[in-house]
């Protein structure tokens, strides 16, 4: 695109990349907007059980082009043509599932805008825990959980319940700079190590 821009390519030479581009966009486009059903559906307990019971969650897959439900490789590729001009100028593609994203609403307004802290690591947290139920879905086989400084934005309760799930899993590993944050029914159970002037010891 952007040696287009700059004259050393011809524009014709888009048609072929479009093609390649819509192709593979519309089998991915429609894969992720299943995905994302299940997620939010799967979601939704586990935001519950840290604190969201009285606040309604939703995930968004947000597309850079707005056509039809029925994505199709026709309306793709007129999107495509459409933007043409514009992409050129701007050496890039400006639409595609390269572009797209996932918005997360707390009560029908974007956490991203609105939510305070404690509410955007609680819906953060909840779909981390359904990508993992997700996952052992499709493969039978459960994934090792890495949760970074998850518990300095629940409280005592919600950290607790937090521990009771991730005891359904082989392997978690969580990190934190307050250990008294971690409820003992989780530390007890588990290998502990530390980290001091880049050195690791066993506690």
């Amino acid at each position: 695109m952007r040696s287009i821009r700059d004259g050393s390519s011809s524009a014709n030479e888009l048609t072929f990349w479009d093609q390649q581009l819509a192709k593979n966009a519309v089998i991915l486009t429609r894969k992720r907007q299943e995905a994302v059903e299940i997620l939010e559906g799967t979601s939704l307990p586990f935001h519950k059980l840290l604190g969201g019971s009285y606040e309604k969650m939703n995930i968004r897959y947000a597309r850079t082009y707005d056509f039809s439900e029925n994505i199709d490789l026709e309306n793709f590729m007129k999107s495509l043509e459409q933007s043409r001009r514009r992409d050129i100028a701007q050496g890039s593609t400006s639409i595609g599932p390269h572009r797209d994203d996932l918005i997360f609403e707390v009560d029908n307004m974007e956490a991203s805008k609105y939510a305070s802290r404690g509410q955007s690591r609680t819906a953060i947290l909840a779909l981390k825990m359904a990508e993992s139920e997700f996952l052992y879905t499709h493969r039978s086989t459960k994934p090792v959980l890495l949760l970074d400084d998850v518990m300095s934005e629940l409280d005592q309760t919600r950290r607790e319940q937090l521990v009771e799930h991730l005891k359904n899993h082989d392997q978690v590993i969580i990190t934190t700079a307050e250990p008294s944050n971690i409820p003992d029914s989780f530390t007890n159970s588990s290998n502990r190590l530390e980290v001091i002037n880049g050195s690791v010891k066993t506690i």
